[in-house]
């Protein structure tokens, strides 16, 4: 009677189970149908598990009928509260899950029909998969979440998941990554048996890139994903306030390995010396250098997988990196020195972290250069 995505969550080994009724429940029984059928309503309240216990479940039934020795149709509402167990954890690639969601619940012979109900929620620590690690995050369920499962087929499926997402830090490589807040929305999520399939969009806001300020201007995320259990593939736009679509990527991740790589495009970016420069949303320059004028652009390949030497360590390194990296008269300053005019195409690749070349040699127009000047 139980699926088996609730059959793992639940405690294993000796429980306890208390049963009770804190009103009147109604029993009828018709001996004239054959198998005999019984049929009871009211509050039938059953708790598995102890409150020092890792989960406890509880249901409250507002009918039950059975026929001979089987349950043909249960009727109520449950709660469950506690740590999810490993098994489930390792498979999210975190250290610990813990949640708490409620609902109701429909059985009839093989075919279960619920509803998870707001706020229902879950609170994940420590998920690393390649060169992602996150610290935790929460999920709290926004609008109610249909769900059908057929216990033969042993096969669920869900209608459209909402919730909003606070995930406060990513580390993402060397890179830090903070937000404000986010809506995860899921149109499609099935699951048979411990295999599952997914697909939806995540939205961010207030997402900042690297603890100097690399991207430190507040930045919108969009990610339009699909996954099951052994991979994850999005599909990534980033927005600024005065750059709309300034970076897509395409990121895919396996969930059985650490490997896993991505194809970015930046730009192209066009400043024009007031508000679109590069200082208004980057850091990453200095204070005393900027671009001012002219269009850049730049394409991003990059390819991870575990630490050679060390399969079993879950450690996570860059196997190849390449990019190529345009400018079209651009005008700005570095230091003292500013610059007028400069376009050149560039292409550098890197094989792990230890060393940068450049591919080919890299063309250069440079129209004016202008010592002891600021360019403002």
């Amino acid at each position: 009677l139980i699926p088996d995505i609730v059959r793992v969550i639940l405690p294993h080994g000796d429980q306890l189970v208390r049963i009770e009724n804190k009103s009147v429940v109604q029993g009828t029984l018709y001996w004239k149908d054959s198998p005999i059928r019984t049929v009871a309503q009211g509050p039938l309240q059953v708790t598995y598990g102890g409150s020092s216990g890792p989960v406890v479940a509880t249901f409250e039934t507002t009918r039950a009928e059975g026929r001979g020795n089987e349950l043909v149709l249960l009727e109520g509402g449950y709660q469950l509260e506690g740590v999810l167990p490993r098994m489930l954890t390792e498979r999210l690639a975190a250290k610990e899950a813990a949640g708490k969601v409620r609902g109701t619940v429909r059985l009839e012979q093989t075919h279960i029909e619920g509803v998870l109900l707001p706020p229902s929620s879950i609170t994940i620590k420590q998920i690393g998969q390649g060169a992602v690690f996150v610290p935790g995050v929460t999920l709290n369920l926004s609008e109610l979440l249909t769900v059908e499962c057929d216990l033969i087929s042993r096969h669920c499926s869900t209608g459209s998941l909402v919730a909003t997402i606070r995930v406060p830090t990513v580390k993402i490589g060397d890179q830090t990554v903070t937000s404000t807040q986010g809506l995860l929305s899921v149109e499609e999520l099935d699951t048979k048996g411990m295999n599952w399939t997914a697909r939806g969009m995540l939205v961010i806001d207030g997402v900042t890139v690297g603890v100097g300020g690399m991207i430190s201007a507040p930045s919108h995320w969009v990610s339009q994903f699909s996954a099951d259990h052994t991979r994850i593939g999005a599909d990534l736009q980033i927005d600024l306030p005065a750059y709309e679509g300034v970076v897509t990527a395409r990121v895919e991740q396996s969930l059985k390995t650490p490997y896993g790589m991505l194809h970015g495009t930046i730009g192209p970016v066009s400043f024009d010396g007031a508000e679109r420069r590069l200082s208004r949303f980057t850091k990453a320059l200095g204070p005393s250098s900027d671009l001012l004028d002219g269009t850049i652009s730049a394409t991003v390949d990059v390819t991870w997988d575990e630490t050679v030497g060390r399969p079993s360590s879950g450690g996570t390194r860059v196997t190849s990196a390449a990019a190529r990296l345009m400018a079209e008269n651009v005008s700005g300053y570095y230091h003292d020195y500013g610059l007028r005019g400069v376009s050149t195409s560039m292409v550098l690749r890197a094989e792990g972290t230890d060393s940068i070349r450049m591919v080919q040699p890299a063309s250069l127009f440079v129209a004016a250069i202008q010592s002891g000047v600021d360019v403002n």
